[in-house]
């Protein structure tokens, strides 16, 4: 499971980051502006959503994961910013935006259904009908 091969690294402009445990811990130090506008688009989408910047994490895995929900906690994998958003000319562009908002609410509609079946497709509605 990957949430339990992730470590810590530290903490960067609130957010806590995290690398697989098999990676080179100096991933976040290569690509400093990428990562400071991905942090920036995840704080803005926590207070869209009314969340605390304390539940949002990245984190850095060569795997194929885009986001999970681990104890209410938010992760999202900056491998997949890089590779298809750090090319586009604004952090916060449309289809930055959307992206990661949808990301977004599905990772919070685990907290209320944890399986990926019908009633957790509601709940993902849900969450982006009543913001």
């Amino acid at each position: 499971m990957l949430a339990h091969s992730l470590k810590f690294i530290r903490v960067e402009n609130g957010v806590k980051l995290y690398v697989s445990k098999d990676q080179d811990t100096s991933v976040f130090h290569q690509w400093k502006l990428p990562l400071s506008n991905f942090i920036q688009v995840l704080k803005y989408l926590s207070d869209i959503f009314k969340l605390s910047t304390e539940t949002i994490r990245v984190f850095y895995d060569s795997g194929d994961s885009v986001a999970f929900n681990r104890e209410r906690s938010l992760f999202f994998n900056f491998k997949h910013y890089k590779f298809h958003h750090d090319s586009e000319f604004s952090p916060f562009s449309t289809n930055i935006m959307i992206s990661w908002y949808l990301t977004f609410a599905h990772e919070i509609a685990h907290n209320i259904r944890v399986p990926h079946d019908a009633q957790h497709e509601v709940r993902i509605f849900m969450s982006l009908v009543f913001i």
